[in-house]
C-alpha cells in the first residue's frame, strides 16, 4: 500500500514490489501508484505530474544507492517512457 508520496515510503514500496514481483509489470508509474493504492487526495487533475516526479526520483535514489538500473531490471515497462531516466 502507497499512503503517501514521501520517498522513503515509495522506496520502501519500490523494494518491495520489486523483492514479491508485485507490480512489476505495470506500464507507467501512475498505473503502479493506482496499483498499490495511492489515496484520492493525491489523484486531482493539477497534482499528477507530481505523482510521476516523486515516483522517479524515488527510483533513482534507489538506482543511484544500487549502482544499476534497478527499475527498469523489475519494472521494465517503465523505461519505455520516453522521459524515463535511470539517474
Amino acid at each position: 500500500m502507497l499512503k503517501d508520496l514521501r520517498h522513503q515510503t515509495i522506496q520502501e514500496a519500490l523494494l518491495l514490489c520489486g523483492t514479491l514481483g508485485i507490480g512489476m509489470n505495470t506500464s507507467s508509474v501512475m498505473e503502479w501508484a493506482k496499483f498499490m493504492g495511492l489515496p484520492d487526495k493525491y489523484w486531482t487533475g493539477t497534482q499528477n505530474h507530481i505523482i510521476g516526479n516523486h515516483i522517479a526520483d524515488a527510483g533513482k535514489k534507489i538506482n543511484r544507492a544500487m549502482g544499476y538500473d534497478y527499475i527498469a531490471q523489475k519494472f521494465p515497462n517503465w523505461k519505455n517512457n520516453p522521459m524515463y531516466v535511470a539517474v
